[in-house]
């Protein structure tokens, strides 16, 4: 059920539905049922204890996306902000598709290992193009198109990682 949580909690992520700056669907709930996916799965892979430790963290940082209210010129903390929690969500997907990837060897599950090693390349290229895009906007476009298609690989690597438990 550890995978299965995980995957909801990544989906939950990805919605961000807003109603006068208040987020109907708050990062945290995603990130919480994360860390708790994590936790139940733990035992299989050193790398989840450091996913799971990188999802506390996401969750501190979720907290101020509950209420936001939009402005026309964000600061330098708000570009900070968004690098660092680049920066930790790119050690969480590391950790995490390692780990898949290292039981999925250990198990011959050969597919499931591949797709692992993708996500994880996928979630290094699409962080450090996120970075990017903050620092010269001209990217938007090709990054999103390649977020798009790392989440749905992301997505199918943790639908598959359930054989694991």
């Amino acid at each position: 059920m550890g995978f299965k949580k995980i995957f909801i909690g990544t989906i939950l992520i990805l919605l961000d539905f807003r109603i006068q700056g208040l987020n109907i669907i708050p990062d945290i709930i995603g990130y919480i049922l994360i860390f708790i996916g994590l936790s139940e799965i733990i035992h299989l892979n050193s790398k989840f204890a450091v996913a799971r430790i990188m999802s506390i963290i996401l969750i501190l940082f979720s907290i101020p996306d509950i209420y936001s209210i939009n402005t026309e010129s964000p600061s330098g903390l708000f570009y900070f902000i968004n690098i660092i929690t680049s920066i930790i969500y790119l050690i969480y997907s590391y950790s995490l598709y390692i780990g898949i990837k290292e039981n999925a060897e250990g198990i011959n599950n050969e597919d499931l290992a591949n797709k692992a090693q993708l996500s994880c390349i996928l979630a290094v290229v699409s962080c450090l193009s996120g970075i990017i895009v903050l620092i010269n906007p001209f990217f938007m476009i090709p990054l999103l198109i390649l977020v798009i298609v790392t989440l749905v690989i992301q997505l199918l690597t943790l639908s598959m990682a359930k054989d694991l438990e």
